[in-house]
């Protein structure tokens, strides 16, 4: 799949931290660092990009890997210092966002879809869906 098949829009990536909401739209999220990644496991090989982010003193390292030249896309996030203050009051919330999309309304036939894997313990319980266009997030 080239890259011009489909798009997808960044939308707000933001990290709740030390009883604050830091994102990327209102700049208070910041990018500290960007590189590029390749390498193989056991699901393919990849080619990719980490971003580094700093919202107050907590650090956010953010990851896209492109498999096997473009058959799929994995997205991950870690925290290397740890998150304090990061309760959140409103139970459907969460704690940061990354990937975040503006889905614009097109009429494409790309098959895009996901895998959304949430719970206590990761693969604890799952969700996978199409993608549908239209005006909205994801």
């Amino acid at each position: 799949m080239d890259q011009d098949h489909f798009r997808l829009n960044s939308a707000d990536v933001f990290l709740q931290s030390n009883g604050k909401k830091y994102g990327s739209e209102d700049a208070s999220l910041k990018l500290s660092g960007a590189k590029a990644i390749s390498g193989g496991d056991a699901t393919g090989t990849y080619e990719g990009t980490v971003y580094d982010y700093v919202a107050g003193s907590t650090r956010m390292s953010a990851q896209i890997a492109i498999y096997n030249g473009g058959e799929y896309v994995r997205f991950t996030q870690s925290f290397p210092t740890g998150v304090k203050g990061c309760n959140v009051s409103y139970l459907e919330d969460v704690l940061s966002s990354f990937p975040s999309f503006h889905i614009a309304h097109t009429n494409t036939t790309s098959n895009l879809g996901y895998l959304n894997m949430y719970g206590d313990m990761v693969g604890f319980a799952y969700v996978i869906g199409d993608i549908k266009t239209g005006d909205g997030r994801i």
